[in-house]
């Protein structure tokens, strides 16, 4: 069953690594140019915003779409994917800072900060599974990106200055995070308030959204030029 339970999440992880194929050059190509903190600024805040909408909306949809997906045998894996959603989240801002290291060259600490996680993952499961069962697990990784990503947001500032818009990242992740407790435990009236965060998240960064698909646009269009000549 947690098996299964990783195949909703992964649609995410697909829609990223699209993002990422084309990001990765861009970033390569921009990496010395003077205004490369906005250019990863601006990139990080698109990001962020479309794969926390992204999530908060497949967890209100988690149980049909794992009917569909995965068949009624398997129904119950639908339990642990609210966290594991949440935790995608949270890896994919990791990811997209890891390619700062990467554009740098600095792969040790790509390594590093990925060998913390794990042994923070390691720790936790050994104190979560026994208690909780397999959700402990899905726990723990999401405990164990969350600190990837927060490592990576200090450390990466050594070598680029990525400005946080923490008066929408907060609520954002705030709102998110009560989504999964409400979703998971299947709180009286989960689905309204579940859509009302929704349709919170939207509202809350909705300009950053917009840019999102409009780069994503242009992107693909640039990739169609380019297959044409």
């Amino acid at each position: 069953l947690y098996a299964v339970s990783h195949k909703i999440p992964t649609i995410i992880t697909m829609i990223v690594e699209i993002f990422f194929q084309a990001w990765q050059i861009s970033a390569n190509e921009e990496f010395d140019n003077k205004n490369i903190g906005k250019f990863y600024t601006m990139a990080f805040q698109y990001l962020f915003s479309f794969v926390f909408f992204i999530c908060v909306m497949m967890m209100s949809i988690c149980k049909p779409l794992t009917t569909f997906f995965v068949g009624a045998e398997f129904i119950d894996s639908w339990y642990y994917m609210p966290t594991l959603l949440l935790s995608t989240a949270f890896f994919s801002m990791a990811q997209y800072l890891g390619s700062i290291y990467t554009a740098s060259k600095n792969t040790k600490m790509a390594f590093f900060t990925n060998m913390t996680a794990a042994i923070v993952n390691v720790c936790f499961n050994v104190i979560l599974l026994n208690r909780m069962g397999p959700i402990g697990a899905a726990v723990s990784t999401t405990i164990c990106y969350f600190i990837l990503w927060i490592f990576r947001a200090m450390n990466t500032r050594k070598i680029v200055k990525i400005e946080y818009d923490f008066s929408h990242m907060i609520p954002t992740i705030l709102l998110t995070i009560i989504d999964t407790v409400l979703v998971t435990l299947q709180i009286k009236f989960w689905l309204l308030f579940s859509i009302g965060i929704v349709i919170a998240i939207v509202m809350i960064n909705l300009k950053y959204m917009i840019g999102f698909m409009k780069s994503m646009i242009k992107l693909l269009q640039d990739k169609c030029c380019s297959f044409v000549k």
